[in-house]
């Protein structure tokens, strides 16, 4: 792409570029951004250098470039056309493109800066359409006011609707909230285990939790309810969750300041 000093550059280190100076120290969030380049002041605007592609892809068919270059190129032109499509079918709603494209705002993956207000933007899109992970997380995202106005309420309802239908992370997010009496649920302790376990069961058909989030979850279970030997021979046969369950002390005290700071 070029940007407004003139100079060509690849998208995903200009972006980072640009990305790395919003996310600096206060007394310089307020400085103008700078070219990379000429260490003049620049706008964030990008245009397709369209003659500068055009002219690589003529050297590449014409053989004068090497061969690892040019597969290097080439591919790069295809990840960039399957981000294109991607978005093309997020806009026209497909339920499946707006979560992941929601996931790689989140996560700033595949050229895209991380944008916390576009993740929710994408992940909220992907609940009106019926993805069930895609609900959980924005329900989530908007119990904590990530990237969005916080919702107690409704962020709630997306993930109890989001545990009810099966997703392992939302089941965990009910019982802890159930636990601690957060967002505006009661403590109530026997909900607290109800949600846990679901979430450990073989009806969540949707499980995207962490190996860290199923442990500090388990922990909570193993507290409230310690002989949950169903449970315990369940986390055993993961071996996802087994390769993060080694100190249990260190652990609990990493929920409880997890929960202390929610």
């Amino acid at each position: 792409v070029t940007a407004e000093d003139g100079r060509v550059y690849e998208r995903s280190a200009i972006l980072k570029h640009f990305d790395a100076k919003k996310r600096g120290r206060k007394s310089e969030r307020k400085l103008p951004i700078k070219s990379p380049v000429t260490n003049e002041p620049i706008g964030c605007r990008l245009f397709d250098a369209v003659q500068t592609k055009n002219l690589i892809r003529i050297l590449i068919d014409s053989g004068n470039i090497d061969d690892e270059l040019a597969d290097n190129w080439k591919e790069k032109e295809c990840k960039k056309m399957e981000l294109e499509k991607l978005m093309k079918d997020a806009e026209a709603g497909d339920k499946d493109a707006t979560y992941e494209l929601g996931s790689l705002y989140q996560h700033g993956e595949r050229g895209l800066s991380k944008d916390q207000t576009l993740a929710h933007k994408w992940y909220q899109k992907s609940a009106d359409h019926g993805n069930i992970v895609g609900m959980g997380i924005a329900g989530g995202q908007l119990m904590r006011g990530i990237g969005v106005k916080q919702d107690h309420g409704y962020g709630v309802s997306l993930v109890s609707m989001a545990a009810g239908e099966g997703h392992d992370l939302s089941c965990f997010e009910l019982g802890l909230c159930f636990n601690r009496g957060m967002y505006g649920l009661p403590i109530n302790k026997s909900q607290a285990i109800h949600w846990l376990k679901k979430g450990f069961s073989d009806d969540c058909r949707y499980k995207n939790a962490s190996a860290p989030e199923k442990d500090r979850s388990l922990l909570l279970l193993q507290t409230l309810q310690p002989n949950s030997e169903s449970i315990q021979s369940n986390s055993e046969a993961n071996s996802e969750f087994d390769s993060e369950s080694d100190a249990v002390s260190d652990a609990v005290s990493e929920f409880d300041a997890v929960s202390d700071a929610v």
